[in-house]
């Protein structure tokens, strides 16, 4: 069973930076393959320009999964590429 990440759905949040410079700039849904889905991703934007990505909250505000640095940083450039597809594809609508 293969269980490659894929973007399903990206959504832009349009949020103001936080005191210390971060930037939520999308929610994510992703799944892994044809069997799991998870839901309310964020894709964050550092203050050094890097963007993370990081899995959804647990009611008790702790991270549901951690995330091997390496695997992280593939599935923030997934998001990243689906963002500015997205953006390009809303942009093409609008002219």
């Amino acid at each position: 069973m293969q269980l490659e990440p894929s973007i399903r759905s990206i959504w832009a949040t349009g949020e103001d930076p936080s005191p210390k410079g971060f930037r939520r700039v999308a929610m994510f849904d992703m799944t892994f393959g044809d069997s799991v889905t998870v839901h309310d991703w964020r894709l964050i934007l550092t203050p050094s320009g890097a963007y993370h990505a990081y899995a959804p909250d647990l009611k008790n505000g702790v991270h549901s999964a951690d995330l091997a640095p390496a695997f992280r940083d593939h599935i923030a450039q997934l998001a990243v590429t689906a963002l500015e597809i997205q953006n390009e594809r809303s942009a093409r609508r609008a002219a």
